[in-house]
């Protein structure tokens, strides 16, 4: 619970300004994603929330440091925050 709210904290400050956290311990990834992404999805594609937890993986996947924090065994405990400005989704996920 303490991870998943320091992300979402940070997502909100990501929001303003865009950089990595100055963390003390664990790992950390960030991105943005417009929000026009999701404006074409329809009913018949499936689940809306799968679908956008599916493409903010995927922009994790495309990024061998991101992946290699997010299937490290090292980190066993996780946190994800997301916020909505200005039409940009900012997501935070951090691993201890």
């Amino acid at each position: 619970k303490q991870l998943t709210s320091e992300s979402s904290d940070y997502a909100k400050k990501i929001s303003v300004v865009y950089k990595h956290d100055d963390i003390k311990r664990g790992c950390e990834c960030i991105a943005k994603l417009p929000i026009v992404l999701f404006a074409n999805i329809k009913p018949s594609y499936g689940d809306f929330n799968k679908l956008v937890s599916e493409c903010v993986f995927d922009v994790f996947r495309a990024s061998k440091p991101h992946m290699d924090l997010l299937t490290s065994r090292e980190y066993t405990e996780w946190g994800f925050g997301i916020y909505l400005k200005d039409n940009t989704l900012h997501i935070v996920i951090r691993g201890i």
